[in-house]
């Protein structure tokens, strides 16, 4: 491995916890427990959904987070 680069098991890892700091910004601000919160978190992408699991999806379909929550459940 060269100086400098990630192995893959540092970029995985680094993706899922962006995906999960990305998730509850979310959740925070559906729920007003963000009162300071300047703007919205961006949003989930498809590519990013298979890092959570079926509970969170469920979750932030529920809260409206997800455009296309029916075939985003379906993929985790």
């Amino acid at each position: 491995m060269k100086h400098g680069r990630r192995s893959r098991w540092a970029e995985l890892r680094r993706a899922e916890t962006a995906v999960t700091l990305k998730a509850a910004a979310w959740l925070l601000v559906q729920l007003d427990a963000l009162p300071g919160y300047r703007c919205r978190p961006r949003p989930l992408r498809a590519d990013q959904l298979q890092h959570l699991d079926v509970e969170a999806v469920e979750l932030l379909a529920r809260l409206g987070v997800l455009k296309d929550s029916g075939s985003a459940a379906e993929r985790c």
